[in-house]
């Protein structure tokens, strides 16, 4: 199961001793394996240019035929500007800004009706704490949801207009 690039990764390709030491273990561990297990082409495509000659299966994260089946029949809701984010708020993510410009939009618009659903993060108390204490103005704007199962998410990603990506 290969998700993450070793040597290729950015941070890594800068320092030669950690990229070579990276693609030594990289090369050494892979050689062993029967078929090589990752979520894209690019990232098969990657991984082909150093390991050769081996067998790839593409499983896209997070995919469920299912769920995705029974999510298009869900419409859109149109009542309210919905924006979602899903999963790790890293610390050099402009979380602060994004809310900023949240609040600027709240204080213009008297009657806006805007959501922000958080599902699944890492920082829920970080991020109510930062809520609470610098833009107590949209906190009725945001949602936090708890890790929820693929299909109800989906289901409730398919109702929101925006997906917010940093």
């Amino acid at each position: 199961d290969y998700r993450d690039l070793w040597s290729q990764d950015i941070l890594i390709r800068r320092e030669l001793i950690f990229k070579n030491w990276h693609l030594f273990f990289e090369k050494k561990i892979v050689k062993t394996s029967s078929l090589i297990i990752t979520v894209s082409t690019f990232l098969q495509a990657k991984i082909s240019s150093l390991i050769k000659n081996k067998k790839f299966s593409i499983i896209p994260n997070g995919y469920d035929p299912e769920a995705i089946k029974k999510a298009k029949g869900i419409a859109q809701q149109n009542e309210t500007l919905s924006i979602s984010f899903i999963g790790v708020i890293y610390k050099w993510y402009p979380i602060r800004s994004f809310l900023s410009e949240v609040l600027y939009f709240v204080k213009n618009r008297q009657n806006a009706k805007i959501k922000i659903n958080f599902y699944g993060i890492n920082t829920t108390d970080e991020l109510t704490d930062i809520i609470t204490t610098d833009f107590p103005e949209i906190q009725k704007h945001v949602n936090i949801y708890p890790k929820t199962p693929n299909a109800e998410l989906l289901a409730n990603l398919t109702k929101d207009k925006l997906m917010l990506l940093f």
